[in-house]
């Protein structure tokens, strides 16, 4: 018997919160292809530094984390 030990707390709590999206991004709904939270993650992140540098009406304090973390300072 397989079992997926990934994220297992975030397991509990989206089962505990009968969250369909959180149980497929930590596998617990059956799928072609295995689900990785991490990677989800690091693509939000990545996706809201570029929101940050590209935006018009981002913060100085915002624009200054997301240049440091682009390594950009």
């Amino acid at each position: 018997m397989h079992q997926d030990g990934a994220c297992d707390g975030l397991q509990h709590y989206a089962a505990m919160g009968r969250d369909y999206e959180g149980g497929g991004q930590v596998n617990l709904l059956n799928r072609e292809v295995p689900a990785d939270i991490y990677t989800h993650v690091a693509n939000l992140v990545e996706a809201k530094i570029l929101e940050d540098l590209e935006g018009s009406d981002t913060m100085p304090a915002d624009r200054e984390m997301a240049e440091l973390l682009r390594g950009q300072v």
